[in-house]
Formats: C-alpha cells, structure tokens, sequence
C-alpha cells in the first residue's frame, strides 16, 4: 500500500490560546515536540481534530499550528531557521513535502503562503466553514471542502466536495470510552439542553422553562456551540443521561446534524425537537426521540426516567450508529478517498502535459541527428 503524507495547516481559536497559554506556566524554552503537543491538546479539545482520522485511514500525518508563535519559535531555533512569522510555516512544508497539504480555514491563509508552498506540495486543499460569505484565492486552491452542497460559486478554479468532517468530529476522537460505555443509571446528570447554538438557546426558553419547572435544579447549565470546547461539552454530555436537542427557527424543518450527532455520540438518550430529515440521520424511536411540544419533551424525559433499560437500549443504539457512521475512523475513511482522488487527478493532469513537452522536442532532436548524420 502506497503511504501517503499530509500535512495540516491550523489556527488555533483565541479561546483554544488562552488556555494554552495558561497550561505553558514556564514552557517559553521547552521543546518544539513539547510544546506542540501542549498546542495540539488545546486545538484538539477545542474544535476536534481531522488528523486521527487520516491516521487510522494509513497516512503519515503533521499538523502545523501556524499562530502558534511560541512552539514556531521553538521550530526556529532548533532547526536555525530564521524567526520570522510565516517563514517558519513555510520552511516546515518545504521540508515536509506533503501529497497534500490541508489548509484548516481558507480564511486565515493568505496568499502569499499559499504561493510560497505551492511547488512542494501535491494536491493543495482548503476548509470553508461558510458559505463563503468572504472572498478568498479560490485559484490557490486544487480542492476546497465545504460544510453544504451547491452553496459556492467554484468558478475561481477550484473543485468543490463535501467535507465529511462538517458534522462534528464525534465520540472515538475523544476520550470519552469510559464514561460513555458506563452503565446508563450511572450517570451523574439526570437532563442538558443543547442548543444547536446560541441562538437554539435563546429560542427554546419555552422548552428549557419547562424542564426547570418539570425537574427543578437538575437540567443544569445549558451546551451551545461556541460557547465550550469540543471536550468540554461531550465530557458534560458522556456523564449525562437524557439530552434535550433544540433548534433555532433558522434550521426551518431541517436538523443541524451537529449537535445532534454530538449528543448521540456521547451515549446519552437524546430528545430533539422533530424535523423532517431526523430519520435520515438517525432511527426515530430506536436510536433517537423526537418531540413535538414543551409539555410532549417534559412527558417523554418523565417516561424514559422511568422506564431505565428501555432509555438505555436507544441511547446505545444511536451512539453505535454515529460512531460507525461519522465516527472519526468513517469520516477519515471518507476523507481519504476524496484525497486519493484528487491525487490521482492531479497525477494525470501531470502526464498529460509531458507528451506535448516531449514532441515539441522531437522536431529538435531530428533536426540535431540529420545534422550529425550530414
């Protein structure tokens, strides 16, 4: 088996940075290994990382944390390069050589990265995680990954795929196998709401009110996206035992998949507010529960509480199915595939240019014999 070699371009969120700051007390002259392992369990914790995936689909991963001038300066030193912001990025592609290079957010890499790297890569891919409400150099690009289909004008060049990572990086990327597996009645937290975001929260006060009203103090401090890291919310999720899912009127009757699929990966019951598509993602009444009112939420939570085994039987079910699924291995899977593709593209468009080089030769190379021969 051919091994292939990625490497990742990552930024690192401002909330992912305080908190390594606050974990590098006296790490200012450690090592680059050290201090980038400190930089991969902050963005890992924040946001989930594709890597793992990539790794367990058989290619040679790094990943890059490009704003991380502290682990950056470390590079420099140890490998005499000179420290000067983006010239150590770029140093450390050329020396990778990657078949692909992964660009985390398209957003944050400028051009003049982008150019300076471009020969010493094969295939150069990009993230968008919008819908590409700002411009960016669609042209740099050989592949960009989006979360929706038919969103994006690709006439800039690039090809356009669906990024199987778009719904969340779930459960076997984080450790949650002993919490997660742990017996149902086990779990310390009765209810969470999760939001599907900020704006989810704040129009499901009707359903969080009537969860207090329902069950007092133990629904606990509601989970949005944005608002705790990637661990944090699957760890609350993984010790919890029902999980009510809300959405925002902006979902119209459509599921944002994502905080669904995290909450059913963390193996607890999920209860989320009924959508037309929610059977395409999971199996309604055997791996999911949907409700269709606060007081129908309020009635379902009481029966599953009561009804134990029963809550545990569909909660197991759902968190397989994600994990098989969407599970980092899957996605990763998938991933790779879209990669192999792309290289194979790209390999083809490389030999179909040498034919044209070599004849332009020919007439020159017949016209040097004759001339020997003459």
């Amino acid at each position: 088996m051919l091994v292939r070699r990625i490497a990742f371009i990552e930024f690192l969120s401002d909330v992912a940075k305080d908190r390594l700051v606050s974990s590098r007390t006296s790490c200012e002259f450690a090592s680059y290994g050290e201090q980038h392992e400190l930089a991969r369990r902050a963005f890992e914790d924040d946001r989930g990382s594709t890597a793992p995936g990539l790794r367990a689909a058989g290619w040679i991963a790094s990943e890059l944390f490009v704003n991380d001038e502290s682990a950056q300066r470390a590079w420099a030193r140890e490998t005499g390069v000179v420290q000067h912001g983006l010239a150590v990025a770029i140093e450390q592609v050329r020396r990778l050589s990657p078949d692909v290079l992964f660009v985390g957010d398209v957003h944050a890499a400028p051009r003049v990265f982008l150019a300076a790297v471009r020969a010493d890569v094969g295939v150069l891919v990009g993230r968008l995680d919008d819908e590409a409400e700002r411009s960016f150099p669609w042209a740099s690009y050989d592949l960009v990954l989006t979360k929706r289909d038919g969103v994006i004008d690709a006439s800039g060049g690039a090809r356009v795929a669906r990024d199987p990572f778009a719904m969340g990086h779930l459960g076997d990327a984080t450790p949650l196998s002993a919490s997660s597996s742990s017996d149902f009645a086990e779990r310390s937290r009765t209810i969470a709401l999760r939001g599907s975001d900020t704006r989810a929260l704040a129009a499901s006060s009707d359903v969080r009110a009537a969860l207090e009203r329902a069950f007092a103090t133990v629904l606990g401090t509601p989970l949005a996206q944005g608002e705790a890291g990637l661990r944090s919310r699957l760890e609350v999720m993984a010790d919890t035992k029902v999980v009510v899912v809300a959405h925002d009127a902006s979902y119209g009757a459509r599921t944002g998949n994502l905080a669904l699929l995290e909450a059913a990966s963390a193996g607890a019951l999920v209860l989320v507010d009924e959508r037309v598509d929610i059977d395409d993602v999971l199996s309604i009444g055997e791996e999911v529960v949907t409700y269709r009112s606060p007081e129908e939420c309020v009635g379902l939570v009481r029966h599953y509480l009561a009804h134990p085994d029963r809550a545990a039987s569909i909660a197991k079910a759902g968190r397989q199915r994600c994990l098989r699924e969407r599970g980092s291995a899957a996605q990763g899977a998938m991933l790779s595939a879209i990669f192999e593709r792309a290289l194979e593209d790209h390999v083809r468009s490389r030999r179909a240019s040498r034919p044209r080089a070599i004849d332009a030769a020919i007439p020159v190379r017949r016209a040097a014999s004759g001339a020997e021969g003459a």
